[in-house]
């Protein structure tokens, strides 16, 4: 029996020996793991919705029971009131896509279309719902942009008015615009509150400085209070608004500076009555 066992062992280390030839020529054969194919190292390109999915990408509501709003007086826009409120009691801000706001704590952490909705809810909750009834999320610059639009010029839509030219803003109103074609930007736009009346350009019947409140992670220039505290979040600043001859806003200008370049986009103008 121990005699007859010989050959067997032997055919078994031969039938391992080839095997193992057989293994080894396949993985000299077959692509190194480290060494990805062309279509696997290419980098996917970005589409719009990406683009987009920036400003406002939590989806985050506005209180649903907010508190009430600071007493403000029958002239003054409850809008006005309110960002001018937060602006004096802010202690700790950052520019950020989730909402959050601790009142007691002085603390306003939100992007532009985020401290709208919250200034919205505070002041004018009816004027915030008619909007989310149009958007399937928490209304971002866009849909400020869409919902504003389709008001006609010179009318209004519940609480709601659409301004149509640059030069009758008023404080308090609103100023919204789409991100300009060939921006690489996450955001849909931006939003801002009106803080004071606009005036013209020396020299030009067409570009208005607007001061606004909003929440930004780039200033609004040198003159920009964040600018020097390398800060970002709630804020004031200036922009420009530059218009057609009917007065109606085309294009704008980040700064009131002479090095901030024009950008053609659409632009939409409102005032919560």
């Amino acid at each position: 029996m121990a005699h007859a066992s010989f050959p067997c062992r032997g055919q078994a280390l031969a039938i391992l020996s080839a095997v193992a030839a057989l293994a080894t020529l396949a993985c000299d054969h077959a692509p190194a793991p480290s060494e990805p194919t062309a279509a696997s190292a290419r980098e996917p390109e970005a589409t719009e919705t990406e683009l987009d999915d920036g400003e406002g990408d939590d989806d985050t509501p506005e209180p649903a029971t907010p508190p009430p709003p600071a007493a403000a007086s029958s002239a003054a826009s409850p809008l006005l009131t309110e960002a001018a409120r937060e602006l004096k009691t802010v202690r700790a801000t950052s520019y950020q896509h989730h909402t959050r706001v601790d009142e007691a704590a002085g603390r306003y952490e939100f992007d532009c279309s985020g401290f709208l909705g919250y200034a919205l809810s505070r002041a004018a909750p009816d004027a915030l719902a008619a909007v989310r009834a149009t958007a399937r999320r928490r209304p971002r610059s866009k849909e400020y942009v869409e919902f504003l639009m389709a008001i006609p010029p010179g009318t209004h839509s519940g609480r709601w008015q659409r301004v149509p030219r640059a030069g009758d803003l008023q404080p308090g109103d609103v100023v919204v615009w789409l991100k300009p074609a060939g921006s690489r930007s996450k955001n849909t736009g931006h939003t801002m509150i009106v803080r004071g009346a606009p005036s013209s350009v020396p020299g030009s019947r067409t570009s208005f400085v607007v001061p606004i409140f909003d929440s930004t992670a780039r200033p609004h220039g040198a003159a920009d209070a964040r600018a020097s505290a390398g800060a970002t979040g709630l804020g004031e600043g200036e922009i420009e608004l530059i218009t057609d001859a009917s007065g109606a806003p085309v294009a704008y200008r980040w700064s009131h500076a002479r090095s901030s370049p024009e950008k053609a986009t659409t632009i939409a103008l409102g005032r919560v009555r």
